[in-house]
């Protein structure tokens, strides 16, 4: 296949301080352009949450060369491209994917939206009405916005506590001129990074992309963000009258850059990574408790966390957090096998290259990793770093993972009062004894 010869990738600096990487994928039928900048929600003032995510929708009605949003997609529609973009709490980024032969296209609207934006008064206040809606969506969605309660948990009112999609209160008072100021400040050169992966002509490309990025004026400095930190809080509910109570338990650990980052996947992994995992044959397969069991690490460059999430019967709620917590204690006090432990890793490299089948999935491959000032890698590289980790990794990473007094646990759910779940965090002594 294709992405076994993801081997090589080019990284270069333009004058102007912008970063590009392009990734050559012979013979892939398609091409993405990405272009990310390191602003995102942590950049926010308590005042204009919400601003990053904001400006994103607005960057897309209209530019001087495409006057409208209708002229921008009907550029995109008419080759069959797809485009989009996000916002996290580090960095917002622009996206499209098409057929290989429209690369040069959809890299000068990218770069035309990302440099010519000119966010129209008009459009204003329909797209805060098209976010409150969003917003509203979230609401409905409690596997989705339980993890907004779990952030407020963990971080109050700091930045990484707060939802990247704002507030109606904070979105309601946004104006086109703090939109304008919010670009120029935090939307620098030094802080943007361009990414074309996929089937191009690699002796063009570059060309191509110094062409439409290589004039934008130089903006020097790149934003460093604090580490939060914890909140005091150990527990916290959203009442909701829903027939599932769904969980959130977040385990405080370390941030991407540290060197157990990729042993604390792999705990991750062997906790709810899969349906093989601990947690997902224990509270689905064996206890019938419910339908949806997962693990992960939610990795930032100012700090990260391991996060298990599901969603069960109300009535049975006390009953999966002490099997949680009971799985947790396991792998501290007793390890893990090594076959349990060859299993993980071989589970994190098969899925990172099932991952990786597009062209678009290479490009964020590729930009998380300059985003976070991370050395670049191949993913065949990244594989061979799971191979070589060792047992006592592991151990490490658990003893960190695993520390009673940082477990912080959020719910949604036809709940009175914190007060009954508590005990449970309180008696989780779940370090080696």
């Amino acid at each position: 296949m294709w992405y076994t010869r993801v081997m090589k990738f080019n990284r270069r600096i333009l004058p102007n301080g912008i970063r590009v990487i392009t990734v050559p994928m012979a013979d892939h039928p398609t091409v993405t352009v990405l272009v990310a900048v390191e602003a995102g929600s942590n950049n926010e003032s308590t005042e204009q949450n919400g601003i990053s995510h904001f400006l994103e929708h607005m960057c897309f009605k209209g530019t001087l060369k495409r006057p409208t949003s209708l002229a921008i997609s009907r550029e995109f529609d008419r080759i069959g491209a797809e485009n989009n973009a996000y916002t996290s709490h580090e960095n917002t980024a622009f996206y499209a994917k098409s057929d290989r032969r429209h690369v040069s296209l959809i890299l000068e609207i990218i770069a035309d939206i990302y440099q010519n934006s000119t966010l129209p008064e008009i459009e204003l206040e329909k797209e805060k009405g098209v976010i409150i809606d969003e917003m509203r969506s979230y609401e409905d969605m409690p596997s989705r916005d339980i993890h907004d309660v779990l952030a407020k948990l963990l971080y109050g009112k700091q930045p990484a506590g707060r939802p990247i999609i704002g507030t109606t209160s904070t979105l309601g008072v946004l104006t086109r001129n703090d939109l304008v100021a919010y670009r120029e400040k935090f939307y620098r050169t030094e802080g943007t990074v361009v990414v074309v992966a996929g089937g191009f002509d690699e002796s063009k490309i570059f060309e191509e992309i110094i062409q439409h990025f290589g004039t934008v004026e130089r903006k020097s400095g790149r934003e460093k963000i604090a580490p939060p930190e914890l909140s005091a809080e150990r527990v916290a509910l959203k009442k909701k009258s829903t027939d599932q109570a769904h969980i959130a338990l977040a385990l405080p650990a370390f941030p991407v850059f540290h060197p157990l980052a990729r042993a604390l996947k792999v705990v991750m992994t062997i906790l709810g990574g899969g349906m093989s995992s601990r947690l997902f044959q224990k509270i689905r397969e064996e206890m019938g408790l419910g339908y949806y069991v997962y693990a992960t690490a939610d990795l930032y460059m100012s700090h990260g966390y391991g996060l298990i999430g599901t969603g069960v019967d109300p009535k049975r709620v006390r009953e999966v957090i002490e099997v949680i917590l009971g799985e947790m204690k396991k792998i501290v006090r007793e390890g893990i096998s090594q076959g349990e432990f060859d299993m993980a890793k071989d589970h994190l490299t098969g899925a990172l290259f099932l991952e990786l089948e597009t062209s678009d999935a290479v490009a964020e491959f590729f930009v998380n990793q300059e985003l976070k000032s991370l050395p670049l890698e191949t993913p065949n590289e990244r594989a061979e770093k799971y191979k070589k980790l060792s047992q006592n990794d592991i151990r490490e990473a658990a003893e960190i993972l695993f520390s009673p007094e940082k477990i912080r646990l959020a719910l949604i759910g036809p709940f009175e009062n914190t007060g009954e779940f508590q005990p449970l965090l309180d008696s989780a002594t779940v370090g080696v004894s």
